[in-house]
């Protein structure tokens, strides 16, 4: 079973991507908060992400606010 992981610390860009793997038949996606690569997590994404709480937050309310598909 794939599941597409996204990796992004962009609310809009997560839910219009989500939106899109919906429409192409997936019933889950991905948020990829563990990437350990340095150009990643130098831009805040993947682990990265995980040291800014509050904007972190902010993204986890507004892309659990659209969420139509499973999420993991």
């Amino acid at each position: 079973n794939v599941i597409p992981q996204i990796l992004t610390n962009n609310s809009k860009y997560f839910i219009y991507t989500m939106n899109e793997m919906k429409n192409m038949g997936y019933d889950e996606v991905n948020l990829n908060l563990g990437c350990p690569s340095g150009t990643v997590v130098a831009k805040g994404r993947g682990s990265g992400f995980l040291a800014h709480k509050d904007e972190l937050d902010r993204f986890l309310d507004a892309i659990f606010s659209k969420t139509e598909i499973k999420l993991s």
